[in-house]
């Protein structure tokens, strides 16, 4: 599921242009990471936003498994 979260984050980056959590203090950015504290911009498409949305959720549990992730 860690590599599940990592492919939320990758996508965001690649589509995004920088980091979903960044901030210029570091512990900010950590407390970011923590709270999965980040926003999606308007102009994303909605499916790639449902798709970051499922990946980058705090809980495991919460994410999408691997067979979701691809439909």
């Amino acid at each position: 599921s860690a590599d599940l979260w990592s492919l939320g984050v990758i996508t965001y980056e690649l589509l995004v242009g920088s980091t979903p959590f960044f901030d210029p203090d570091v512990t900010v950015t950590k407390k970011r990471i923590l709270s999965c504290d980040y926003s999606l911009p308007d102009q994303l498409h909605p499916d790639a936003q449902e798709f970051i949305r499922h990946l980058i959720k705090y809980h495991r549990n919460e994410r999408y498994k691997l067979a979701d992730a691809f439909e």
